[in-house]
């Protein structure tokens, strides 16, 4: 038996995305899915690199994550009782609200002790026994000259 396939502009995604209001929101979708993924590694770099603490680190991750979980578990049963539309609009825009109020709490915070170093220390300061080498092993910060 031979198995044909049609043509791939005949695939029912395909033919999805040829509704312009569905493209419009499947690609919105994308550009948000990839800005929360960006928010969360770059909270958690900026916590890494303010505290060099890998305790630090996860329990931002953890708190950026941990809204989604519990919101989650409301919104679905308001998802059936409202017009969906809405929903989605009013969501997105506090979700931006929230991200945009975080994006200045860095500008807040005094930074000035984490720049002082010992001269002989270099542009890396090595981490103490209490912290965690892997960053510098994965590659993630230049090695040590």
């Amino acid at each position: 038996m031979l198995i044909t396939l049609g043509h791939p502009a005949d695939h029912a995604g395909i033919a999805l995305l040829r509704n312009r209001n569905f493209a419009l929101l499947f690609a919105g979708q994308g550009v948000s899915r990839l800005g929360d993924g960006l928010y969360v590694a770059v909270v958690a770099w900026l916590a890494w690199s303010l505290t060099h603490a890998v305790g630090a680190v996860a329990l931002v991750t953890m708190a950026a994550n941990a809204p989604t979980f519990v919101v989650t578990l409301i919104g679905a049963s308001y998802a059936d009782r409202y017009d969906r539309r809405r929903l989605m609009i009013g969501t997105d825009l506090s979700r931006g609200m929230l991200v945009g109020v975080a994006a200045l709490l860095p500008a807040s915070c005094d930074t000035s002790r984490d720049q002082r170093r010992h001269p002989r220390q270099g542009r890396y300061p090595r981490p103490g026994p209490h912290q965690s080498r892997l960053p510098r092993q994965a590659g993630l910060l230049p090695r040590e000259r």
